[in-house]
């Protein structure tokens, strides 16, 4: 049977957008493929050409002003849903633990170090947003931030910089204590 396995990137950054990946097994296994976050950039990036190349792949990105209104786990599980949709309600395997999925899914804590399928959804859904936030961190708007380097996440210069100039229009306000920002 094939499987879709799914996997988030961008979970916890103070800015940007989080990634939601679905990758549909086909039977080829790319040599390398395993958790993202145990892989250098760069070959993130040759591995991600290869999953695009030999497997079927959905992303789902929502925007920080949707995970300010409906919260992350939410957000999630919206977008573990649409690629269940997508995939024709296949059974899909899940890295970590969600409440609110589809019947034919799957829970599985650390599957994207267990699962091949979760892997490559693990390592598009990084490389498609570590690629925007770089992207977008060139913007004049927002290139203080240094989103190429941190991506969002709250490096010592990023809140260095949200103390000096205050949130931008990429921010989470409901993942950033302001207190926090202003104290240190």
């Amino acid at each position: 049977m094939n499987y879709v396995g799914i996997d988030e990137a961008g979970r916890g950054p103070l800015a940007g957008p989080v990634t939601i990946c679905g990758v549909k097994y086909n039977g080829i296994n790319i040599y390398g493929v395993r958790d993202s976050k145990q892989i250098t950039q760069k070959k993130r990036e040759i591995l991600y050409k290869e999953i695009l190349k030999t497997h079927e792949v959905f992303v789902v990105m929502v925007n920080n002003k949707k995970i300010d209104e409906l919260g992350i786990q939410v957000v999630l599980e919206d977008g573990i849903e649409q690629i269940y949709r997508y995939f024709g309600e296949t059974k899909c395997l899940i890295d970590g633990y969600f409440r609110n999925i589809p019947d034919k899914c799957e829970t599985i804590i650390k599957g994207d170090q267990k699962i091949y399928e979760i892997s490559a959804a693990s390592i598009v859904a990084k490389v498609v947003r570590d690629n925007f936030m770089t992207s977008v961190g060139k913007r004049n708007e927002f290139s203080v931030y240094n989103f190429g380097n941190n991506k969002g996440y709250g490096s010592k210069y990023h809140f260095e910089m949200l103390r000096k100039y205050g949130l931008s229009k990429l921010h989470r306000k409901t993942f950033i204590h302001l207190n926090k920002v202003e104290k240190e």
